[in-house]
């Protein structure tokens, strides 16, 4: 997905943390055994782009085409 978005002119950034039952603090809270699948897709697949509200109908459709795909 970096491609294209990259290929669009659209900054993409990794989520920060993901799954934040991998932070150490986190191991006395969560077992090591515990499935996450849900916070593992975030955590390797995640991603942040641009929302605000100045955004154009072009960057909104490009956004929506994006990631559609």
């Amino acid at each position: 997905y970096r491609v294209e978005f990259e290929a669009a002119g659209v900054e993409i950034r990794p989520v920060i943390a993901g799954d934040i039952t991998r932070q150490p603090f986190y191991r006395r809270y969560v077992p090591e055994s515990a499935e996450r699948p849900v916070a593992r897709l975030v955590h390797t697949n995640g991603f942040y782009f641009g929302n605000n509200p100045d955004l154009t109908e072009d960057e909104l459709t490009t956004l929506c085409d994006l990631l559609g795909e």
